[in-house]
């Protein structure tokens, strides 16, 4: 009954990124601004969401994304996709009338919502100590669709009216000859009503907030002040969604619930108001967001207003504007290139400002702390690293000068003071180096140099196998960074006359402003070239899957070409300007017909490839885990040959455990320097032997992410029965007693609950329930467990016989 529910979301979540099939994406091409919707909008609010509707696709448009859905190719996509839809509805269980009239309703209800224009709005809520009330609204130009429209919402209220007391029914009433339906609502809830005028339907909260809606779509005086200034700051040429936070009427109305916060939260939430103050976000106004289609491509922009006052975070924005001469290395050629205004020292004193008004002492505490690292760098991280960088940054990648992807990414950032950063770059190579050392034989890496003209690049060579030799150069006022010493001598040695990035008019046109603090760009070809394979990878396996789970068939010739995609895709554009009210961010992109591609792979994506790839990240953490294992078992097995007897936990002169036996196989494990560290006659977190903690070696690290540092989950089983049952273990002595060295369990993985400081002399005492119950959690229904003979296998958690036989072999 219910097997086609799975596949049934995944249609449907295409459905809302396709906008239902007959017409297009919310960000494909809006309607027209609606006056009647505007004219609804309250005079105060606090939250406003609009949402212009979707039109049909013009063909010779000069909007780029418009022409990419007015291609066949996609049309007949969406097409497809707004079948499989309706085909899925039929797969929807409705088992009694309820869930009928649901089925019925609710598709007709949401495909209105996604093809026709409509506006969301709360203009004012009340909170404790007041009675809880507000007024709300939602207004939808429902067109031709009216009719269908209203029958759904009538069928809803029938379904609503059906669960009230027999006695309440709908209160109607007549306002400017438009009847307005009151639903019988419990005392405290706010008064709900909606109604129908025209090609409008509303629903709104509140007391008298329909008359309101009906009498301002009779008046049609067009958007309040504060809407009309909101689209002329975020004006785009066909707006297609707009939405609106109040932040200031957000806090005030906020602002009686502040005491209400109890004690125990948090400090820095305490005293919200105290917090507001210092991290300027009082001085906030709004924060609104718009989106729609430009003269060739789409547009979003992002609003961040204040009152003029730029305190605490809100002063990280500032800094001069970007010029064409901040990007004079970064090549033309550039698949992606980011370009932006970022002061470090300037940072710390404002985030210190900022610790130190919510609460001085956590100040104090911090200087104090960062003092105590700074004596261990051997340099000041504010006086002589903070400033000594500049505050230009730029990051590009540039497959022509040989890096694919992530691998050719560099970076580079000014230089305020040379003679510190240098300072500093060599002493932090010190540290690394001897870190790297060690008490090793082996370092872990070593720096190189390598001529550069007349400049020096140094990289880091790093012992086995590495995809990358880290770089880095000081160039003149400059620090070039980058994963491979080629990439710096290739942005170093880049002739002066080759174009830059900020030659293209697209840079221009948004640089010309002058107000622009950063900018990034992407040329959107490299990314869909990239991933359209996988896109029919995965819209293959998506469409195998629903016909399996509901026998629903998809054409997969539907699916559109690389090409009647790619001519259309445009390098995007993103920048932030900073003005004297606030901050704009603003993207220009026909990025948002990637949704063609992204639809199906969302859709699809966690049914077929996600699992995978979490299987073989779990399959990458066991091979470690395993490893690891075989490693300690060796070590075990020789600790045994030469003494005897397997290791026991160090002991002090009364007979007391120490130090863990982990400890005591060190030297087995190429870690006798290590060992000879330790006090063994101090107790493991005594003041000198806890500072050993932290150098835990690898064979004792599990590559679980959810592990606190220092703590391990390789244990020997104890207890009753088990291998490790408090007596001296020999191998002789097991055989003489006919236990199979083959199956006993000599070392485990526990579970992240039990894990131990690899120094404390600890281990699992074995209860086989509870230890399998808590590895179910963690290990995926698998554990490693090595044996006493040196192997080292996966053990099914199901397979409770065997598993008692391995734990428990005497």
């Amino acid at each position: 009954m219910h097997a086609g529910i799975g596949a049934m979301e995944a249609i449907l979540l295409i459905a809302m990124m396709f906008g239902g099939g007959t017409a297009l994406s919310p960000l494909g091409v809006p309607l027209p601004p609606d006056v009647g919707l505007q004219s609804t909008a309250p005079e105060d609010c606090l939250i406003y969401l609009s949402y212009a509707g979707q039109g049909n696709a013009e063909p010779g448009s000069k909007n780029q994304v418009e022409q990419l859905h007015a291609e066949p190719e996609i049309q007949a996509f969406i097409a497809e996709v707004d079948r499989l839809v309706q085909e899925g509805l039929k797969h929807i269980p409705a088992d009694d009338e309820k869930e009928r009239t649901l089925a019925r309703a609710l598709p007709v209800i949401v495909r209105t919502l996604l093809l026709r224009p409509h506006i969301h709005y709360v203009a004012d809520v009340a909170v404790p100590p007041q009675q809880p009330s507000g007024h709300a609204g939602i207004v939808v130009n429902a067109g031709d669709k009216s009719k269908a429209f209203v029958a759904a919402l009538e069928e809803l209220e029938s379904l609503y009216l059906a669960e009230v007391p027999a006695n309440q029914a709908v209160e109607r009433s007549e306002v400017a000859g438009v009847t307005i339906r009151r639903l019988p609502t419990p005392p405290q809830v706010p008064p709900v009503a909606w109604g129908v005028k025209g090609d409008y339907v509303f629903l709104a909260l509140g007391e008298g907030e329909a008359a309101r809606i009906v009498q301002s779509l009779a008046d049609q005086k067009g958007p309040p002040k504060w809407l009309a200034e909101l689209e002329k700051e975020l004006e785009i040429a066909r707006p297609g969604a707009l939405a609106y936070l109040n932040t200031a009427a957000v806090i005030k109305t906020a602002e009686p619930l502040f005491p209400l916060i109890g004690a125990d939260a948090p400090p820095p939430l305490r005293d919200i108001g105290k917090l507001l103050d210092a991290t300027g976000l009082r001085h906030l106004r709004h924060v609104a967001f718009s989106s729609g289609l430009g003269e060739e491509a789409a547009v979003t922009k992002v609003s961040i207003g204040h009152d003029g006052k730029a305190e605490g975070l809100l002063a990280l924005a500032g800094g001069k504007p970007l010029t064409t001469d901040d990007f004079v290395k970064v090549p033309a050629t550039a698949e992606f290139a980011g370009v932006g205004r970022f002061d470090p020292q300037r940072a710390y004193e404002v985030a210190m400002s900022v610790v130190e008004r919510i609460d001085p002492d956590a100040r104090v505490a911090a200087e104090k702390q960062l003092g105590e690292a700074q004596d261990q760098l051997g340099f000041s991280v504010e006086e002589e690293l903070l400033a000594g960088l500049g505050d230009t940054w730029s990051i590009y990648n540039n497959c022509e000068e040989g890096g694919l992807l992530f691998t050719g990414l560099c970076l580079t950032v000014s230089v305020r003071d040379r003679p510190k950063l240098e300072k500093v770059i060599d002493q932090v190579l010190r540290l690394a180096e001897k870190e790297s050392r060690g008490n090793r034989d082996e370092k872990m890496f070593a720096v190189r140099k390598t001529p550069a003209g007349e400049r020096t690049i140094q990289y880091l060579q790093i012992a086995g196998p590495s995809p990358v030799a880290p770089a880095w150069c000081l160039d003149g006022d400059s620090l070039v960074i980058a994963l491979s010493p080629q990439m710096v001598r290739a942005h170093l040695t880049r002739s002066a006359d080759q174009k830059t990035l900020a030659s293209l008019p697209l840079i221009q046109a948004r640089l010309a402003s002058g107000d622009v603090t950063s900018l990034t760009y992407q040329n959107t070809q490299l990314g869909l070239q990239a991933i359209y394979s996988y896109a029919q990878f995965l819209v293959t396996a998506g469409a195998g899957m629903m016909e399996k789970e509901t026998g629903i068939q998809a054409d997969l010739a539907k699916f559109p070409s690389l090409g009647s995609i790619s001519r259309h895709m445009r390098p995007s554009v993103h920048v932030t300007r900073n003005t004297k009210t606030g901050i704009l961010m603003e993207t220009y992109a026909t990025g948002p017909s990637l949704d063609v591609l992204s639809a199906p792979m969302i859709g699809m994506f966690f049914g077929t490839v996600a699992p995978a790839v979490a299987q073989a990240r779990f399959a990458a953490q066991e091979a470690v885990a395993m490893n690891n294992m075989r490693q300690i078992s060796l070590a075990l097995l020789s600790y045994e040959a030469e003494h005897g007897r397997f290791p026991k936990n160090i002991v002090d002169a009364d007979g007391n455990a120490i130090l863990s036996w982990r400890v005591a196989i060190l030297p087995y494990l190429d870690q006798a320097a290590l060992y000879e560290e330790f006090h063994r006659d101090e107790p493991w977190n005594s003041a000198h032997n806890a500072k050993l903690l932290a150098r835990m070696p690898p064979s004792f690290q599990h590559p679980s992410e959810k592990l606190e540092a220092g703590k391990t989950l390789y244990q020997l089983p104890t207890g009753a029965g088990t291998l490790f049952d408090a007596r001296e273990v020999r191998l002789a002595d097991l055989q003489n007693a006919g236990v199979r060295t083959t199956q006993a369990a000599m070392v485990l993985e526990s579970s992240v609950a039990d894990a131990v400081a690899w120094t404390k002399p600890s281990d699992v005492k074995l209860d086989l329930q509870s230890f399998v119950d808590k590895l179910f959690r963690d290990r995926q229904g698998f554990t490693s467990i090595a044996r006493a003979d040196g192997s080292v296998q996966r053990q099914s958690l199901a397979d409770r016989k065997e598993l008692e036989d391995v734990l428990f072999p005497r």
